[in-house]
């Protein structure tokens, strides 16, 4: 009598079709949460970044009576690149990981571009924007030993019509204070200026043409 032979065992079409329904649904579950993980990674980052761009701005002013880089004002950020290269020797610094609009790599390119253009490709303000740059005057930190006002220096660039055009998504964006602090701040606290909310005796200019002129063709 011939040996009957044995039924390969194999996963029917319901099987197939229940088994992708569950690993659907466990990468609908999975995947937002490692998205905010990462985000979550990259804005503590960020903010080590504005914590090292707080001690340089600190450093500079101990060397230049008490005042903090400045260059006139009116959206000329030229005094944030006075940073580079003595007080931040590393020009990633100035680059939030959560920016994706940022179209030069340190770890490709040898010499960084040297503008202050806000909002420019390889600009110093393409991920942060800095106070000095609209105040109608040097801002100066007080003697050691004063208090130190809560004054916002630097913080992710945001969208002042649309916060959706910023660097953390959703949620807000990380602002340094001229004491020395980082803090998160949600989109409903920041306003509707293109600056985090300032005291009432800073006093500052924002030019009508804000941003400013797109750069030019080829620029990089």
């Amino acid at each position: 009598m011939l040996p009957r032979k044995r039924l390969r065992a194999g996963f029917t079409l319901l099987e197939l079709t229940a088994v992708m329904a569950i690993l659907g649904i466990m990468a609908a579950i999975l995947l937002p949460a490692l998205a905010r993980a990462r985000e979550s990674a990259r804005r503590s980052s960020c903010l080590a970044n504005l914590s090292e761009i707080g001690m340089a701005l600190h450093m500079y002013a101990t060397e230049h009576d008490g005042k903090l880089p400045w260059s006139g004002g009116d959206n000329n950020g030229e005094c944030f690149g006075y940073l580079f290269p003595d007080y931040i020797a590393t020009y990633g610094t100035f680059r939030c990981p959560s920016d994706s609009g940022r179209s030069w790599d340190e770890t490709k390119d040898s010499i960084p571009p040297r503008t202050s253009h806000l909002d420019w490709p390889g600009s110093f303000r393409t991920s942060y924007d800095y106070l000095g740059a609209y105040t109608l005057e040097p801002t100066i930190v007080p003697e050691p030993g004063r208090p130190i006002p809560k004054v916002p220096l630097a913080w992710d660039i945001y969208g002042k019509d649309d916060p959706t055009h910023s660097n953390h998504v959703p949620g807000g964006s990380n602002v340094l204070y001229m004491d020395g602090t980082v803090k998160f701040v949600v989109f409903a606290l920041l306003g509707d200026e293109i600056h985090p909310p300032l005291p009432d005796w800073v006093k500052v200019s924002i030019p009508d043409d804000w941003p400013g002129d797109p750069p030019p063709d080829g620029y990089r």
